[in-house]
């Protein structure tokens, strides 16, 4: 292995560390996966330039990325599903079983993508850092097609780098082109391109004639390239990425040319042992970083002593996967002895997959409550959420959709997810009430708060309502919020509204209390009180504000006031399935007592 890329690859994995331990210097340190992501697109070809100069062989090719890949993936995820299975929420481990079940087919990036999740907020995933795993790896089948269709069919064994700088271009011009879709170029394949293959022309400089010089034309023009956006370019997100790209090539280079003058740093004893491990940190780091974090609470920030004991766990499981692969490689990768404990991967990678599938299909309530003595069986099962109607039938339920049409009044449902919360128990209860139930989810960002009941207003000229439930997340910081409140009600007269004040949320999942035992759960009001004041203020015959709270602990006879309130019942059963959002349990609770006091039909 080529000295340089080993200090690169330590260089990159303590970038992403320092990333995930949200150490504050290296907020920037995410382009720890952009360097990784040139090294890989080096390695490879190096390794199909020599495999294509003899006879490839596609079989022997992936049979070696499988046998240096999967046997330190399956033993990493045996463990962070026990971890979870026994440790995780109900909702966090169907989202963990998600994740698994996605890593382990190597498109978590395409899942990741799928599901808007953003990367750089805090995660509710111990595996999201697999996403850049699964796009080396359709880098892997992706790139010997190439080098096979251009060698191999069009015979263009002399003008193969012009293909791959055709490609850069391409791929750099779609990462411009979107680069407003941080997401989109984040997680996707297409647009990464350009870093893996700048990659190969680096390999590809220093087995040329022109090696001294450091740069030919392609080289030259991608820098220039780069620099005039780096100039005139708007994304930050593309800049930091040509940054990294510029980081790898100067380390590269200052260290290829100089390798003799600073042998001493390239021979340091640090940077092999995180090299020579790099692929065994990276597996393990995130999900001990995301467990300790969990079992923290709710303060996600990390203290020195945590990250001590990070840095000592992530060593220790490191050199527990090494020793696992060093007795995986005990025997040369031809022979039957190997063949066999490939199947044996493969058939614990098929049960990974299976128990992903379980975690999703169960909603994590399964088999739970046999690792926990002071939980019963029926509180793993009262965790669940409702689930909210995203389309019926040609109508999507973010403009609007019926529910039911067969009686003369209409309830209109709407807000965002704490209004998709309430819907099966609101479902039920109309559908006993003898009314038709609409529902409007509006999923605009916090930003655009102030436009929701403008696209209220125009649901409710285009459609006959008689009553209007309103559930929005909104904090006191709105002011045009409530003003677009105070226009909508005023023009509609003949429709009773009802908004609930927001419920209060925890600083943490009361689940996650219970099950860790934890005590001293914290509350945040989110400014219930001054909420109720602004709407105090509109005198309207027609506006009913409900205080969600108040609903929720009539039920309780144990506790009338907040400050004794946990997320649970008084019989322990979980109203709460995260800091903000309820279970079954809990939007029954406030549906039947919302139409038992506050609901008038006529």
């Amino acid at each position: 292995m080529i000295k340089e890329i080993q200090l690169l690859r330590a260089i990159s994995l303590i970038l992403v560390l320092l990333f995930h331990l949200e150490i504050s210097s290296f907020s920037k340190g995410y382009i720890g996966v952009d360097i990784f992501l040139v090294i890989s697109g080096f390695v490879f070809s190096k390794i199909l330039t020599n495999s294509f100069q003899n006879k490839f062989n596609f079989t022997k090719y992936f049979r070696r990325r499988a046998q240096r890949l999967l046997p330190g993936l399956v033993f990493t995820l045996i463990l962070v599903t026990i971890f979870s299975w026994v440790y995780l929420t109900p909702i966090d481990l169907r989202y963990y079983g998600q994740s698994l079940f996605s890593s382990l087919i190597f498109l978590s990036n395409f899942y990741y993508f799928i599901i808007n999740n953003d990367y750089f907020a805090p995660n509710s995933y111990p595996l999201v850092h697999l996403w850049s795993l699964s796009l080396e790896i359709q880098f892997y089948v992706l790139f010997p097609i190439i080098f096979f269709i251009c060698l191999k069919i069009f015979k263009i064994k002399k003008n193969i780098s012009l293909v791959i700088f055709a490609i850069i271009i391409f791929s750099f011009t779609l990462n411009v082109f979107y680069s407003d879709n941080i997401k989109l170029i984040f997680y996707n394949l297409p647009f990464r391109l350009w870093e893996f293959f700048f990659g190969y022309l680096v390999y590809d400089l220093i087995n040329s004639k022109s090696y001294k010089y450091y740069l030919n034309k392609k080289l030259i023009s991608l820098f220039i390239i780069f620099i005039l956006y780096l100039i005139f370019g708007n994304s930050d997100f593309v800049k930091s990425q040509i940054y990294a790209i510029f980081l790898f090539y100067l380390i590269f280079i200052f260290f290829h040319k100089n390798n003799k003058k600073y042998n001493f740093i390239l021979n340091n004893s640090i940077i092999k042992f995180i090299a020579d491990k790099s692929y065994s940190i990276f597996l393990v780091h995130y999900p001990i970083i995301y467990l300790m974090k969990y079992f923290q609470g709710y303060d996600p920030i990390l203290n020195i002593n945590q990250i001590i004991i990070i840095v000592i766990l992530i060593i220790i499981f490191s050199l527990l996967i090494n020793l696992f692969e060093v007795k995986f490689y005990k025997h040369n990768i031809y022979s039957k002895s190997i063949e066999k404990k490939l199947y044996s991967i493969f058939s614990l990678l098929i049960i990974l997959l299976c128990f992903g599938y379980y975690f999703h299909f169960t909603n994590g309530t399964k088999l739970r409550s046999i690792f926990y003595k002071n939980l019963d069986k029926n509180y793993f099962i009262n965790s669940k959420k409702s689930v909210s109607t995203k389309k019926i039938g040609n109508d999507y339920c973010n403009l609007i959709c019926f529910k039911s049409d067969r009686y003369s009044k209409n309830l209109l449902l709407y807000g965002d997810s704490h209004a998709g919360d309430i819907e099966y128990s609101l479902s039920n209860v109309t559908e006993k009430n003898k009314i038709n139930l609409f529902i409007s989810y509006d999923l605009q960002q916090d930003e655009n708060r102030k436009y929701q009941m403008k696209q209220l207003s125009e649901i409710l000229k285009e459609n006959k309502i008689d009553y209007v439930l309103i559930l929005n997340h909104v904090r006191i910081k709105y002011e045009d919020y409530f003003k677009e409140i105070e226009k909508m009600i005023s023009n509609f007269p003949n429709i009773k509204f009802y908004y609930f004040l927001p419920r209060v949320q925890f600083n943490d999942s009361p689940i996650k209390y219970k099950m860790l035992n934890k005590k001293n759960i914290l509350i945040d009001r989110v400014n219930i009180d001054k909420i109720n004041k602004k709407l105090s203020i509109l005198i309207n015959e027609n506006l009913f504000v409900i205080n969600q709270n108040d609903l929720i602990l009539r039920s309780i006879n144990n506790c009338n006031e907040l400050d004794c309130f946990d997320g649970h019942n008084q019989y322990g059963q979980p109203l709460y399935r995260d800091p903000d959002h309820l279970t079954i349990l809990g939007s029954d609770i406030l549906i039947k007592n919302f139409f038992k006091y506050h609901f008038k039909k006529n």
